[in-house]
């Protein structure tokens, strides 16, 4: 939506969803997919919601603050790579996909580096 670029106010709950569905549909990560579902779920039960689902009682969120919101509360980056190797992925193109929501989690201050777990 370009009238809304770069200002801070789109919803990333669906982006972040279709990356589960992917997980889930194309990879056969159900695990994986049911990880980044939980945490959506679980920042909208603590009342976080962005300007276009916003609702009485609610807390308004951003963009970034939404997106961060969510990536605390995705598992620690151990427990997914853990996840994956049991599934014999290494390093494939989910496995890639999961650790760059790390990197991007750790970028923006939301992990703890001692023990690369998502704050």
């Amino acid at each position: 939506a370009p009238d809304i670029a770069g200002k801070g106010i789109a919803n990333p709950i669906a982006t972040i969803l279709s990356a589960a569905m992917m997980l889930r549909f194309s990879f056969d990560l159900d695990k994986e997919a049911e990880a980044v579902e939980n945490a959506v779920k679980k920042v909208l039960a603590g009342g976080y919601r962005t300007a276009d689902i916003m609702a009485e009682g609610m807390k308004q969120t951003g963009t970034k603050e939404m997106g961060d919101l969510i990536c605390s509360q995705i598992r620690t980056v151990d427990q997914i790579r853990g996840l994956l190797e049991r599934r014999g992925l290494g390093f494939s193109f989910p496995a890639a996909f999961l650790y760059g929501i790390w990197l991007w989690c750790r970028r923006h201050g939301k992990t703890n580096n001692q023990n690369n777990s998502i704050q």
